[in-house]
């Protein structure tokens, strides 16, 4: 494939090359001939002027003195014949030669020139000769040394022809600098088209010019930005839709392992009834254990539809008022004894410098709360602390219990259905309490997060101020 460089390159050449070649033949051939028309156009309008002389002097001597004069401005030899006497009457002396022949004529815009060929100074003089009929019955005849003609040519040959060496060789290096610069751009808006079919959208155009080139460069640019928007934006929900379909079948399989063990548990022990192989005094306990699987089961089927509901936005939200402080004074109080029932300490401070006023649903409130509290009871080896005070316009709630801290593949997916991560000795999570405490959370505008700390594990919930 020829290079888009070499071919603007040669079309300058060539366009250098004819217009070189035209100025050549118009120099050394035709020069010549324009050159010698406008002397003869010259003698025409000194003929002209002698014509004019005649006219307006009112004396033949006062019109020869006159002409006379003029043949030092014409610096060339002047004859005037008069065709009534076939006499010279006037002829100024600065120039003279013997008898010659005409060797050439010269036609120029319906004039015509003589070149006239004689031994006087020397052998072969030439001389350029115009013959004008005057309005006064006379002939002007004036005559000019060709060799002063011929001179000037020759020079201004000479001096047009290394001009013209000279601009071509600067119309070549301007041809090879400009073809450059066109080509430059280019080669780079090929090379970012390129990396954009290669789906490489880390090569930009930065070329500065503000013409059609540069405008395609920076639509280039523009196309590069959307496509790679465009395709990260479809990554994302590629991997989206693999994260939901994983997590619907961990979902599908999490739930069918929380059911499995309760109907397990149900089933041998309803069997061990049945077929009487459990004693009197322990057919008792196998109904209790009976009904606390029962029970289990029940809870967990109400988690799910409950957390269905929140993501498919089809449970009614109760929004009012609530004053944060007596309300979180309430539910922390009522806590206080079941936590004390698990052997563990607690410690609960309101550090709030005003009451503050939100609006929500105050009973999912409490309940996603409660099943923060309930996770920190669960997980909580000794002391569990929560924290109630005012940051500029947010009010803060931490809960803290002391235990193991989550290991730090699992903070991530703490609030996911059924997740279910494993510390040292004991799993975290409640399954499905957290997830739901997290939508009831989000349908809230209430923000939530868990981190480590060096013994335990802490829960931060920030509600802004209306």
């Amino acid at each position: 494939m020829k290079s888009i460089r070499i071919r603007i390159l040669s079309s300058f050449m060539i366009l250098i090359v004819i217009i070189a070649l035209i100025f050549s033949i118009g120099v050394n051939h035709f020069i010549q001939r324009y050159y010698y028309g406008n002397k003869i156009m010259d003698m025409k309008e000194v003929a002209n002027s002698i014509d004019t002389i005649y006219n307006t002097s009112d004396s033949e001597d006062e019109a020869l003195n006159r002409i006379e004069y003029l043949g030092y401005i014409f610096e060339g030899k002047i004859q005037i014949l008069d065709t009534s006497t076939n006499k010279i009457v006037f002829e100024n002396k600065r120039l003279q030669y013997s008898e010659g022949v005409i060797i050439k004529e010269i036609v120029y815009k319906d004039q015509v020139g003589l070149v006239y060929e004689t031994s006087f100074p020397v052998e072969g003089a030439r001389w350029l000769i115009f013959i004008d009929h005057l309005e006064s019955d006379k002939y002007a005849a004036l005559q000019i040394p060709i060799i002063a003609i011929e001179d000037t040519i020759s020079t201004l040959q000479a001096f047009l022809n290394i001009l013209l060496m000279i601009t071509t060789v600067v119309a070549v290096i301007l041809s090879i600098i400009l073809s450059t610069n066109i080509t430059r751009p280019i080669k780079e808006l090929h090379r970012v088209a390129r990396n954009i079919g290669n789906l490489k959208f880390d090569d930009y155009y930065k070329g500065l010019r503000q013409d059609e080139l540069g405008e395609l460069g920076q639509e280039l640019n523009s196309i590069s930005n959307k496509l790679e928007n465009t395709i990260n934006d479809l990554y994302v929900e590629i991997q989206k839709e693999k994260n939901i379909d994983l997590m619907r079948r961990r979902f599908v399989a999490q739930v069918s392992h929380e059911l499995q063990t309760p109907i397990s548990i149900i089933s041998s022990y309803t069997e061990a009834l049945m077929d009487g192989i459990v004693e009197e005094d322990e057919m008792l306990e196998y109904y209790q254990v009976i009904e606390e699987e029962a029970n289990k089961m029940s809870h967990i089927i109400r988690d799910l539809l409950e957390l269905s509901q929140l993501e498919a936005n089809t449970l009614s939200f109760d929004f009012n008022e609530i004053h944060l402080r007596p309300f979180l004074s309430t539910l922390i109080e009522r806590y206080r004894r079941v936590i004390e029932s698990k052997n563990l300490r607690f410690s609960y401070t309101d550090e709030c410098t005003r009451d503050v006023v939100i609006q929500g649903d105050a009973l999912r409130l409490e309940q996603a709360i409660t099943n923060i509290l309930n996770n920190a009871i669960k997980n909580s080896d000794d002391l569990i602390t929560v924290d109630v005070y005012n940051e500029q316009e947010v009010t803060k709630i931490t809960i803290i219990n002391s235990g193991e801290p989550i290991q730090a593949n699992d903070l991530t997916h703490l609030f996911e259905s059924f997740y279910k991560g494993k510390s040292r000795n004991k799993s975290i999570g409640t399954g499905l309490g957290l997830a739901i405490a997290s939508q009831i959370f989000d349908k809230h505008h209430i923000a939530y997060n868990v981190d480590n700390l060096e013994h335990g594990v802490c829960f931060t919930i920030r509600i802004k101020d209306l």
